[in-house]
């Protein structure tokens, strides 16, 4: 009969080899990074969720806002007289004016809304702006020296709206004491 050590006494002695410590250690870690890979993926896909609802928050609401102005656009001709051959060629051209404000003073409210969707919350602002200014008399004798016409019925007051469709109110223009605001137009130029 052989003396063969029993299960429990063998397990006991391979705790202390260090090839056995080695092996247990790994396959813990092994079995640890199931939980991990599964947490991994939430937390991607949470983050991944919370970027497509503020994106539809800002589709909805309006992005980032950048105004420009007041400027005061004022259409002219200049004409110009080339000389093609013996023959004299008179060509009217197009341009346009543009006036900064003398003085202006820009008034605002600035008010933080927190909207939600789900389990998120979006930062939405909003803003009630007073523009006060005041123009000099445009001399275009200061942009063009030789003016063929000025075209002043056609003059137009300008702000440039970077995200047009941000505009939750009326637009209101108040000019010499008089509430005036004969048109709206709304264009978008390429970033």
């Amino acid at each position: 009969m052989t003396d063969q050590p029993s299960l429990p006494a063998s397990l006991g002695n391979a705790i202390h080899i260090p090839a056995f410590k080695l092996a247990l250690i790994g396959a813990l870690i092994l079995i640890l990074l199931v939980p991990m890979g599964f947490v991994g993926g939430l937390i991607g896909e949470r983050e991944s969720r919370a970027s497509a609802v503020s994106r539809e928050v800002s589709g909805l609401w309006g992005g980032p806002q950048l105004l420009i102005g007041p400027v005061l656009i004022v259409p002219y001709s200049i004409l110009r007289v080339t000389t093609v051959g013996e023959r004299r060629v008179e060509e009217v051209q197009g341009r346009h004016a543009v006036f900064l404000p003398e003085a202006l003073a820009i008034k605002g409210e600035s008010k933080t809304t927190t909207l939600h969707r789900s389990i998120f919350e979006v930062p939405v602002y909003s803003s009630d702006l007073a523009f006060e200014g005041r123009f000099q008399a445009p001399r275009i004798s200061d942009v063009a020296a030789q003016v063929h016409e000025i075209r002043w019925r056609d003059a137009v007051l300008a702000v440039a709206i970077s995200d047009v469709s941000g505009l939750k109110a009326t637009i209101n223009g108040v000019i010499n004491g008089t509430r005036r605001c004969r048109s709206i137009r709304a264009s978008v130029s390429p970033a």
